[in-house]
């Protein structure tokens, strides 16, 4: 992984699976993060391993179908780190997740969901932004 030593990132579903090994391999590679999870056990864990390494993470109770739980991951980075660069979005939902059997398409997807959009900012480093509807 090329180097992300001055980056702040946040990474949601950052307790488990894709999430939790991004969050590693980030850190690692020298970015300062916001582990957003619901499961704070899990988050914490990550965080913990993050910090034993010597790098710097803090953890964020986050549903990301709650758009103030986005906004206050967003803020957290900020609060923290002064500032976000990037946002590995690994947590979602769909219309599925809240109802068995339902068939989701570009059309029908929930417009409340948060939308992290992210843009190429100086020297190449990913730049993100929130936008949740209000």
């Amino acid at each position: 992984m090329a180097s992300l030593a001055n980056i702040v990132g946040i990474v949601t579903g950052g307790g488990t699976g894709i999430g939790r090994a991004t969050a590693l391999a980030m850190a690692k590679a020298g970015a300062s993060l916001v582990i957003g999870n619901r499961n704070a056990k899990l988050g914490e864990e990550v965080v913990w391993a993050i910090e034993q390494a010597g790098d710097r993470a803090v953890f964020q109770v986050t549903d990301v179908s709650k758009p103030e739980d986005a906004m206050a991951l967003v803020a957290r980075a900020v609060k923290e780190f002064g500032r976000l660069d990037l946002a590995f979005n690994n947590a979602g939902r769909t219309a599925s997740s809240r109802q068995p059997g339902a068939r989701v398409t570009i059309g029908t997807a929930d417009s409340a969901t948060p939308d992290f959009r992210g843009s190429r900012g100086r020297r190449g480093a990913r730049q993100s932004e929130a936008k949740v509807p209000v």
